[in-house]
């Protein structure tokens, strides 16, 4: 059904807000704020929500606004629900920055992590060199050698089982080398 040709003023009054004028679909104004205010009240609430927005249009003289008002502080469920507020798009010259502190950050963070390799590898360098003159000792040969990360000296004994034992107790990882080959670690166990 086409609303071409309908006629919107000069209407009855409308019984609640004495207004003469309708909208497109021939309801009056008062009448479509509601029925959009109610659209996700559930029905049980309708019929209590409609009487006090009637009462409430008598009270304030036809004012549709101040009468919607008015209802909704008395029921929050027929509220507008809040707008999430839009996203702050940035202009170049912010993003620029922005690019250029993170760029930093990660040139920083690469710094680091370089000097700690470095750092690492002169730790493994020093403990194989340490462990070079420990097997280079002439009572290191013929003997097990136990190594490890929480073996705090590189311990040399005259039985297997009793490097391993010990290798056992230190907790973490460890291997037990003669004359240069390794014989046990504790990725064996």
């Amino acid at each position: 059904m086409s609303n071409v040709g309908r006629p919107r003023e000069g209407m009855k009054k409308c019984v609640r807000c004495n207004s003469t004028k309708r909208d497109s679909n021939g309801q009056c104004a008062c009448r479509n704020v509601l029925y959009r205010a109610l659209r996700n009240v559930i029905p049980a609430k309708r019929a209590k929500i409609v009487a006090f927005y009637d009462e409430a249009l008598k009270t304030n003289k036809g004012n549709v606004a101040k009468a919607l008002a008015a209802t909704r502080e008395d029921f929050p469920s027929i509220a507008p629900a809040k707008k999430a507020p839009a996203k702050k798009t940035l202009t170049k010259r912010q993003q620029t920055i922005v690019n250029s502190r993170k760029a930093a950050i990660k040139k920083a963070a690469a710094s680091e992590k370089a000097q700690r390799e470095a750092e690492d590898e002169a730790v493994k360098k020093a403990r194989k060199e340490a462990d070079k003159a420990i097997l280079n000792r002439p009572e290191a040969k013929n003997r097990y050698v136990l190594t490890g990360a929480n073996v705090n000296e590189t311990s040399t004994f005259a039985r297997k089982d009793a490097a391993i034992k010990n290798g056992i107790r230190s907790g973490g990882a460890w291997t037990v080398t003669r004359n240069g080959k390794v014989v046990a670690s504790s990725e064996d166990l």
